[in-house]
């Protein structure tokens, strides 16, 4: 896949900002302000981040994430892993 001059070997998670806005109304992203590039056989993929990858990007960078809807939200707290260790 190419992106400018650069060609993607591995997925990773870009500032949406920084792709042709074509590219992201063509996948319906044009509101999210982070993505996923991944190659494919046919080509380049754009696609939304799961509440999964948002929470693990947030943790990584210390960067705030968007969770499009309430219900995004709750799925994303619903799914970080509870600490047992914590609570003794």
């Amino acid at each position: 896949m190419n992106v400018g001059m650069a060609t993607v070997l591995s997925p990773m998670i870009v500032h949406a900002s920084r792709l042709p806005e074509e590219l992201l109304v063509r996948a319906d992203l044009e509101h999210e302000p982070l993505v996923m590039l991944e190659s494919t056989p046919d080509g380049a993929l754009v696609r939304k981040l799961t509440q999964a990858e948002k929470v693990r990007y947030a943790e990584r960078t210390g960067e705030s994430v968007f969770f499009g809807s309430a219900a995004e939200m709750d799925e994303a707290v619903l799914g970080v892993p509870v600490d047992d260790a914590a609570d003794e």
